[in-house]
């Protein structure tokens, strides 16, 4: 007989919330953190889903509450992450940011970090 496993949902604090700026962590990032905190908390693939919809603000919330097929009571962690990231994909080229780079000046305030 296997023992029973308890769910540890208090770590649902350690979890961010979620919204598609700048400011907020990278959306693999937010799911990296979800996915951790299921493996030490043992939640199920349904809690994981549960849970990110509790997390999301602002764009990333409208987002979800207008995409039907979030909201499927069959729709798996991994199609959940899919549409996620096929919405929210960084539409930046690299020579974007390697541009950028160059162009960065330091402000007279600003440390060179």
């Amino acid at each position: 007989m296997r023992p029973s496993v308890t769910k540890d949902m208090s770590l649902v604090s350690l979890v961010p919330q979620w919204t598609d700026t700048d400011k907020g962590a990278h959306l693999n990032q937010f799911f990296e953190a979800i996915e951790i905190a299921a493996r030490i908390g043992c939640w199920s693939e349904a809690d994981m889903v549960q849970l990110v919809i509790l997390r999301l603000s602002e764009s990333a919330r409208a987002f979800y509450d207008g995409t039907r097929e979030l909201h499927d009571r069959n729709t798996t962690w991994t199609n959940f992450k899919t549409i996620f990231r096929k919405r929210f994909r960084n539409v930046k080229t690299d020579q974007y940011y390697y541009t950028h780079i160059q162009t960065a000046k330091q402000g007279k305030d600003e440390t060179p970090q």
